[in-house]
């Protein structure tokens, strides 16, 4: 299943209180240690155990500031939910049934389930007359299978089908 395209207008998520910690962490190695590269999963993993060993008191500035940026994504998010409403709203308004181009209008009725009629109003009387046009559906073309040998080798019995071949004898002289 393909992946939805992302909107470029809707807000980042927050970010958590761990997250700003392991930046945090990086951003203090860089400064110590600007001509060192190191993997950041080494880096990951002290970070992580540094985490578990902090106290509350240590982690409450990360859990603060993560709280703020829970409060910026809900603001964020309830002006973006609104903003996407009114753009259906609009889209909904202008995309009915009924299509208007500056030159002409089209009008689209199902009539069965192979056709549809479509409804072109003339340009020269001024739209007051309407030609008919039948627009045959596309129909599915079926699959042609290849003609089955009838010299082929057969395929070997599968290890059921042998066992049940033995097994036929018994059964059938146990129920006479």
């Amino acid at each position: 299943m393909p992946k939805k395209p992302l909107d470029a207008n809707k807000p980042r998520g927050p970010v958590t209180a761990y997250t700003l910690f392991v930046r945090t962490c990086r951003d203090e190695l860089r400064r110590k240690y600007p001509q060192l590269t190191v993997d950041y999963n080494v880096i990951s993993k002290k970070c992580s155990e540094r985490w578990k060993h902090m106290n509350d008191n240590e982690k409450k500035r990360f859990n603060e500031t993560a709280e703020l940026q829970r409060k910026r994504y809900k603001e964020e998010m309830a002006i973006y939910v609104q903003q996407q409403q009114q753009q259906q709203q609009q889209q909904s308004a202008t995309s009915s049934i009924l299509l208007q181009t500056p030159a002409t209008q089209y009008l689209v009725e199902p009539q069965q389930r192979q056709q549809h009629t479509l409804i072109i109003p003339n340009q020269t009387q001024h739209m007051t007359t309407t030609t008919l046009v039948n627009v045959p559906k596309k129909v599915a073309k079926k699959r042609e299978r290849k003609p089955k040998d009838p010299l082929a080798p057969k395929k070997p019995l599968s290890a059921y089908f042998l066992f049940c071949a033995d097994e036929r004898p018994k059964v059938l002289g146990s129920q006479s």
